[in-house]
């Protein structure tokens, strides 16, 4: 299992909110939604679509991993992506988050990092 990243927007990141699928309307055979691709969310409402649309192409968004700035939401996904195979990046959250505890309170010497040692 590895750390999950995602784009930031204004140096935090910002989770992908939880838009829940329309229920199924049997009276109506079609119903209008729209969909974004780069986030699998569906809206019903076309204005928080637009919305939520020009908030990804904007300009704003950065790259979690590189640390690079003013990506568009699908340029900084493809950044990161592109970052998957470098070694720097492949750390377990478990390991990480030892090795960063070490180097936090200088104890790089004293901590073992494989549990069994």
């Amino acid at each position: 299992q590895y750390v999950s990243v995602m784009p930031i927007l204004q140096h935090s990141q910002i989770p992908l909110p939880s838009v829940p699928v329309p229920p199924y309307d049997t009276k109506r055979k079609h119903k209008d939604v729209w969909y974004l691709r780069s986030t699998n969310e569906i809206f019903t409402d076309y204005e928080t679509y637009i919305e939520r649309l020009m908030q990804y192409r904007l300009p704003q968004w950065q790259c979690e991993r590189t640390g690079r700035a003013d990506f568009t939401y699908d340029q900084a996904l493809e950044s990161e992506n592109a970052q998957d195979s470098r070694a720097e990046y492949r750390f377990s959250f478990s390991l990480a988050k030892r090795v960063f505890q070490c180097v936090q309170f200088g104890m790089a010497l004293f901590l073992p990092l494989h549990p069994n040692s």
